[in-house]
């Protein structure tokens, strides 16, 4: 039986209180092992939105306490807002020739770190971090729009490539990206309305190419992308049956919706998203084509 995601009003002011972004927390009583569903909207940050959460909160909080810019802000009238801990992320994408995320999933392997006043956000070097293997499958939705399975640890990991491709190991995948992120993040709690009251998280990723990478040509560019992601995310019994999994991400992806319309100036921008692989990979299409022009004009 599936557990209900937390949508019930709760005064949450404390980081000590609430998990670290960007971990996956299985605690639950039962012995069942857990799965941790995730429904995600990515967007472009509007200008309320830098206004408030980025910019306010630089002058106005420690990275790691709570702040409400309710009093000063109508986009925020009614949010208890919490910033949390920024983080430095690096993500090294794996694949089988490009038939995993033909099947919606996506393996990675992840190294983390937190960072901020006492620890300076500066990019991960090789060894550093808290480093674990993830893997996103995706149950519905889109590039923009997406509910997720996600799922950490090299053995469940394995068995999640397996049950697709049951010769593959995770020695077998190769690297399709590596990117390094700086995230900031902030948990959105709704003051009123009893038990509609909604409350969820929001990151902002700053991504680029992770130091050692060679870049696709000597002409191009540096990659850099800047995107937004508000997220709901609750667990469920890892034997959850797929259709009761689909039902419930359905059911929290009506929520996230219902919670981005009552909040439209922070994540309701006219810019279309566009996430960070997405990104990634029009970017290296893109110096791809230019190093293959210059070759034909030199030649």
């Amino acid at each position: 039986m599936f557990v209900q995601h937390s949508l019930r009003r709760a005064h949450l002011r404390h980081v000590s209180s609430l998990p670290p972004p960007g971990l996956f927390s299985f605690a639950s009583h039962s012995s069942k092992p857990r799965t941790h569903l995730e429904v995600e909207h990515k967007f472009v940050p509007t200008a309320a939105f830098m206004r408030c959460l980025v910019d306010g909160a630089q002058e106005e909080a420690e990275p790691s306490l709570p702040y409400d810019h309710a009093s000063t802000s109508s986009a925020l009238k009614g949010l208890v807002v919490t910033r949390l801990r920024d983080r430095q992320i690096r993500d090294t994408y794996l694949d089988a020739d490009g038939k995993l995320v033909c099947q919606g999933i996506w393996v990675r392997r992840r190294a983390q770190e937190d960072c901020g006043r006492e620890t300076a956000c500066v990019p991960l070097q090789d060894g550093q971090g808290k480093e674990s293997w993830q893997a996103k499958v995706r149950l519905s939705g889109d590039f923009v729009d997406s509910q997720f399975e996600e799922i950490e640890g090299q053995g469940q990991v394995t068995k999640a490539v397996q049950r697709h491709l049951p010769q593959v190991t995770l020695m077998d995948l190769t690297p399709s990206a590596d990117l390094q992120t700086y995230r900031r993040t902030w948990h959105l709690q709704e003051e009123e309305g009893g038990d509609t009251a909604v409350s969820v998280m929001v990151v902002l990723d700053k991504v680029s190419t992770y130091e050692g990478t060679k870049e696709a040509s000597s002409d191009s560019a540096p990659f850099s992308h800047q995107i937004g992601e508000i997220e709901l995310s609750t667990e469920a019994d890892s034997s959850t049956p797929a259709k009761q999994k689909q039902l419930l991400v359905q059911d929290m992806r009506r929520t996230l919706h219902a919670f981005m319309q009552r909040h439209p100036s922070l994540f309701l921008g006219k810019h279309q998203p566009l996430g960070k692989l997405s990104a990634y990979f029009a970017w290296l299409k893109e110096c791809q084509a230019g190093g293959n022009k210059a070759l034909r004009a030199r030649s």
